[in-house]
Parts: C-alpha cells; structure tokens; sequence
C-alpha cells in the first residue's frame, strides 16, 4: 500500500481515509498488537491483531479480517470521536524487566461530510502526549508511574519512560549500554 497522503502540522500529522488508518495498524504491527477502540459515550472494545509474514490477522483468523474493517467503519462513523490506542509488542526485550518492549500510539478519529462523502481525520497524538495520556490520572491529574517496557511513539520518533528519545533497532536498543 502506498504511503498515505499527509499534511504535516509540527509533530501531528493528520491522514484522511479509511484506509489510511488501515494501514497505520499494518505499518506498526511488528508481531502482535492490540487496537483498543473508544467512544465519545464512553464505549471501548479491544481486537487483538498479529502478522502472519506479511499479512495482518485481525481476531483469531484471516475471516475475521473483513468483520474487522466492516466494524471499525462502523464504530467509526456511529460516533462523534474515536480514542484508538495501539499497542505493539515488538521482538526487542528490555533488558531489565527480560520482557519484550510494548509501542504506544494514539490516534483521535473523526469524520465529517465533504462533496457528499463522509471523510475520516486521523489526528496521531506526539510522543509526549500519548506519554502524559498514559501516566496522569485522568480523574486526579496526577502523575503516575510509568509502566515497565513502554516506549511513546509517534509517526517521528519514541520515547522512553524518562521521556528521553529512543530509538530500537535490530534488538539493541541504542540508548541502552552494553553489558
């Protein structure tokens, strides 16, 4: 598929198309994922995702994967905004914990109409957002410690749970020494 048209504002980069969200899950799926879906109504819902060579599996099947797009559609067009977290488990372990490291991305979904067709915006959160969405405490404000093995992404660069740029390559992660 070919890379989606973009427009770059800073950091945030927004993506119309159905499609286009398609494949933010298939570029990021490194082995295994898990989409998780929510409303403006307080809705969610998680699908798992794996690669299988250079096919992405949603569910447990390759069936599922039209169920998938057809409900994602769905879900999408059925609410105001949509939350997408994607969680990317990656074949990288993190050398303290042993367990392999976990991407995060997050996206904001909307759509409106446009010359007669409903138009999907994809608004990916930066780095530092999907950082601070994922260790403040959405009812106190406070900050909470981050989860071992998550590293903050977005479609130019990770960070880790210090908040310092990382970048994995291969299976050493360069910000890491050597033992």
């Amino acid at each position: 598929m070919p890379e989606p048209e973009s427009e770059d504002q800073g950091n945030r980069v927004m993506v119309t198309g159905f499609d286009d969200i398609i494949y933010q899950f298939e570029k990021y799926t490194k082995t295994s994922s898990t989409i998780t879906l929510s409303n403006s109504i307080g809705y969610s819902e998680s699908w798992d995702a794996a690669r299988n060579g250079d096919e992405i599996v949603y569910g447990t099947e390759s069936r599922q994967n039209q169920i998938f797009r057809s409900h994602l559609l769905d879900f999408i067009l059925g609410s105001k905004i949509v939350s997408i977290i994607l969680r990317s488990f990656t074949d990288v372990k993190d050398r303290k914990t042993g367990w392999p490291y976990k991407e995060l991305r997050g996206y904001y979904i909307t759509h409106k109409k446009h010359n007669g067709n409903e138009r999907i915006i994809i608004r990916q959160l930066t780095a530092q957002e999907m950082f601070s969405a994922s260790n403040t405490d959405y009812r106190t404000g406070e900050i909470l410690k981050p989860e071992d093995s998550v590293i903050y992404c977005d479609s130019q660069r990770c960070i880790d749970s210090d908040q310092k740029p990382v970048m994995i390559i291969g299976l050493l992660n360069i910000n890491e020494e050597d033992d």
